[in-house]
């Protein structure tokens, strides 16, 4: 084959290696192995990788190999840690489909407890991608999924970040009403009340239902209890969903706190959430609660102040639309945008009376 120029000399050291010249060539050569064959090389690969000082550079290609030499209990471990680490670099189709992946490699491990509560964070793991990359229907799919696992599981605190999530979707699906009904059969959970970090979420997720619903006096006590619950020490921990919670709850803060008119007490939240967010150094939880801020300034009619904000905020949205795999930056654009036009609108108007 190196004579017909099919394979070339690719390293001389420590061993002498040979890569072929075309990918198609590899790939028929691949297809020619019997499966039998192809499941151990690629499980010899994984020995290999495993043996190699900082696993974590090599996790894309160990969770590829395991998953090809069907060594199914340790695909879904590398698989999954595969998928975070996509997730961290904001490459959530990567992302994506490691979980889906994992997913897959799951449904060949004997049925045990063990077996379903992975199952359970496999879902929402997946979940918190999709729900960057805006598809509400994989989201749901996901949820409803989970859901009857964590009940014949009979585990409180994966069902509490269940309904949490579903919590989130139906605001967002426009039926914030389901979404504080289920927020309020959450708080009904044992675990809710014994565990802080199930607490933190479903306060979170309940207040940002109220918020939608205009409630805004139940979403302030709320979200309250949630910032309250975080402390400092956990300021930057996510908690298991797509944002850093310390940010979010007081960006919904500071949006009942404008929408009633206690502009001060908003101004102070939402000055401790950007510095949050930008310590923690989270585009999309920032980009949330600069949003807020913005909208803040402009219930107040500063629209000097809401500029610079507002587009801080636009920078930040294109920044993350850049990067590897899709964002669903379509809505807080157009969001930002129409802030942005309404403040330069409003600096207009002041100076024309001026």
């Amino acid at each position: 084959m190196q004579a017909a120029e099919f394979l070339f000399e690719s390293n001389l050291f420590p061993d002498l290696e040979y890569s072929f010249k075309h990918a198609l060539t590899g790939e028929v050569v691949y297809g020619a192995l019997l499966h039998d064959r192809r499941t151990t090389l690629h499980a010899s690969i994984v020995r290999t990788l495993e043996k190699l000082a900082g696993d974590n550079d090599h996790i894309e290609a160990l969770a590829h190999h395991a998953f090809q030499a069907e060594l199914w209990d340790v695909a879904v471990r590398y698989l999954r840690q595969a998928g975070a680490k996509a997730m961290s670099r904001s490459a959530f189709l990567e992302s994506v489909a490691n979980y889906r992946n994992a997913l897959t490699a799951l449904t060949h491990i004997p049925d045990s407890s063990d077996k379903l509560a992975e199952e359970i964070d496999l879902h929402l793991d997946a979940r918190n991608v999709l729900f960057l990359l805006g598809d509400s229907k994989a989201v749901a799919e996901h949820l409803q999924a989970a859901e009857p696992l964590a009940e014949r599981l009979g585990d409180e605190q994966r069902l509490a970040r269940v309904l949490n999530f579903l919590n989130s979707y139906y605001g967002l699906a426009g039926d914030p009403e389901r979404a504080i009904e289920i927020g309020k059969r959450a708080l009904k959970l044992g675990v809710i009340h014994a565990e802080t970090v199930s607490s933190i979420v479903t306060y979170y997720y309940l207040g940002a239902a109220y918020n939608k619903t205009g409630q805004y006096d139940l979403a302030i006590e709320v979200l309250l209890r949630g910032v309250q619950n975080i402390g400092d020490d956990l300021r930057h921990e996510r908690f298991g969903t797509a944002a850093v919670l310390s940010v979010i709850c007081r960006s919904h803060l500071v949006q009942c706190l404008a929408a009633t008119g206690r502009f001060s007490e908003g101004a102070l939240f939402g000055e401790e959430g950007v510095r949050i967010g930008e310590e923690v150094e989270h585009p999309t939880s920032l980009i949330h609660m600069l949003c807020s801020v913005g909208m803040l300034h402009l219930l107040k009619g500063d629209c000097d102040q809401a500029i610079p904000i507002l587009e801080k905020g636009l920078e930040g949205v294109t920044a993350l639309g850049r990067r590897r795999g899709k964002f669903r930056g379509g809505g807080p654009r157009r969001f930002f945008g129409v802030e942005y036009r309404l403040a330069r609108g409003g600096i207009s108007v002041l100076g024309s009376h001026r």
